[in-house]
């Protein structure tokens, strides 16, 4: 009894990680996820233990307790089924509104059955009135630490090395194996809908993990300790003009010997000589490359940006009269300081836009020229791109944003295993892409045309450089390592 209350108390919490995982290619990673997956779950617990002490006094039968736990395990087997095919019905629930449906459509059953199980078992192990106390303090001891344990390998390892569908079926398969033990008299029941799923994942790939399915007609709404990107301009910040709590961290803005920088948690996130902002900084060359690509051939153009920072992509395109940029980024702060200390302000060529970068293509039905991608996060010595706008999945919805023929360019931190598996992901989209060298960050840019690129060298500081695919991983909503393959740059 005291295995079966564990694993259940460790595939709990590894739902929990694994949703958030989950639902980040719809929904990002927002605190309404979080907030939604915590509060469905810990709803759910209540109800569990509340139904759960009712049944056990009821009908305390091991084979009872066998099928609600065999129950919850088809269920989270279903996980991936369920939120593929029920995606889209959700399309029309408002932003902040939509993580909280889905999830509780997803996770909030399950977790009433997995709630049931520890007062089951205190009603099937008190023996004796007198050890009541020490019997439930013991079983609630029991799975708490199968919580925290899988909380760990999960956070550690499960999610970072196992595709998200296998993780789900591997949750699945615990709690069949801990029904299977409990059962007496009905196995071969518990055995046959276990072999039935099985079957299902083996042979029809009922379980892949959705690449999204959110209508894309409909529109946006418009809103308008020190650690240096690459060990570069290392110069004691002097004076903080503005600084914001947001739900991604402290955004803050700094002046130093003339150079006015943001930053996220302590991160860079981009910087402009205060003296001429449209002058750049030696370690954000990669703007040139980008401005390079968008007046490549000097043809009108519409431009997305995705991931704003200071406006050094943004405010630069739509200073020129034949340029017109919608800018997206998530952190509402970041947008703020942007218009108030880096001049970026919205006008005929410039929209901002407060949302989630893959939100938003799958809302708005707009197409673009060129999509410049410019988004990434520092978390504790680390920069990274969010894993979720790293994908095939996530290429394809730009893809889709593109007009005839359009190109799509980003900018990747760290010249690593994590630049391979984006170049050959790009590959597995687009019939072009590139790979430039830009001093301290790179650029890949892709398109189904070809492009002149010594046209772009000429006008940039980069270089292009050769790509070794070998052994490069393609990246999916399914399984996108990002953090283990050489994003950060330390």
């Amino acid at each position: 009894m005291e295995s079966a209350v564990f694993v259940c108390g460790a595939v709990l919490m590894a739902l929990e990680i694994s949703g958030s995982r989950l639902l980040a290619a719809d929904y990002g990673g927002t605190v309404y996820v979080w907030g939604s997956i915590i509060s469905v779950m810990l709803g759910g617990l209540s109800l569990g233990y509340y139904f759960g002490g009712h049944l056990a006094d009821k009908k305390p039968s091991e084979d009872f307790l066998a099928a609600i736990i065999a129950l919850a395990g088809l269920l989270v087997a279903l996980v991936p089924l369920f939120y593929r095919h029920g995606i889209a019905f959700f399309s029309g629930v408002p932003t902040v509104i939509a993580p909280l449906v889905a999830v509780t459509m997803l996770f909030f059953l399950p977790s009433i059955l997995l709630g049931a199980v520890s007062p089951f078992a205190i009603k099937l192990m008190a023996k004796k009135l007198e050890k009541i106390g020490e019997t439930s303090g013991n079983l609630y001891a029991t799975s708490t630490l199968g919580s925290v344990l899988g909380t760990l390998f999960t956070t550690f390892w499960l999610v970072l090395w196992v595709p998200l569908s296998t993780i789900f079926f591997g949750l699945s398969a615990c709690l069949f194996m801990v029904s299977l033990l409990l059962a007496r008299k009905h196995r071969i029941y518990i055995f046959c809908a276990f072999a039935i799923i099985l079957l299902f994942r083996l042979f029809s790939g009922g379980f892949k993990a959705p690449s999204g399915g959110i209508d894309t007609s409909l529109k946006p709404n418009v809103n308008t300790g020190e650690h240096r990107l690459g060990k570069i301009n290392g110069v004691p910040q002097q004076k903080i003009s503005f600084t914001a709590e947001s739900l991604y961290g402290t955004v803050e803005v700094r002046d130093h010997s003339g150079i006015r920088s943001m930053y996220i948690n302590g991160g860079v996130m981009g910087e402009i000589f205060i003296a001429d902002k449209f002058k750049t900084v030696p370690a954000w060359g990669y703007v040139d490359c980008f401005e390079a690509l968008a007046l490549l051939d000097g043809r009108q153009k519409e431009v997305l940006n995705l991931g704003v920072g200071p406006g050094l992509v943004a405010g630069r395109l739509a200073g020129k009269d034949n340029m017109k940029v919608d800018a997206v980024d998530i952190n509402d702060k970041v947008l703020q300081a942007a218009q108030e200390y880096f001049g970026l302000l919205p006008g005929k060529n410039l929209h901002l836009f407060n949302e989630d970068a893959r939100m938003f293509l799958k809302k708005t039905g707009k197409k673009y020229d060129l999509i410049e991608m410019d988004a990434f996060k520092y978390d504790r010595g680390t920069y990274s791109i969010p894993p979720h706008l790293t994908t095939q999945e996530f290429f394809r919805e730009i893809k889709a944003r593109l007009r005839e023929p359009g190109t799509f360019v980003m900018m990747v931190v760290n010249n690593d295993n994590f630049l391979k598996s984006e170049y050959v992901t790009l590959q597995s989209v687009f019939k072009n892409v590139y790979a430039f060298d830009c001093s301290f960050l790179f650029v890949l840019i892709a398109s189904d045309k070809p492009l002149d690129v010594g046209k772009i060298l000429k006008d940039s500081r980069c270089t292009l450089m050769p790509i070794n695919v070998l052994n490069a991983a393609i990246f999916t909503d399914n399984f996108a390592p990002v953090n283990q393959l050489g994003t950060a740059i330390k």
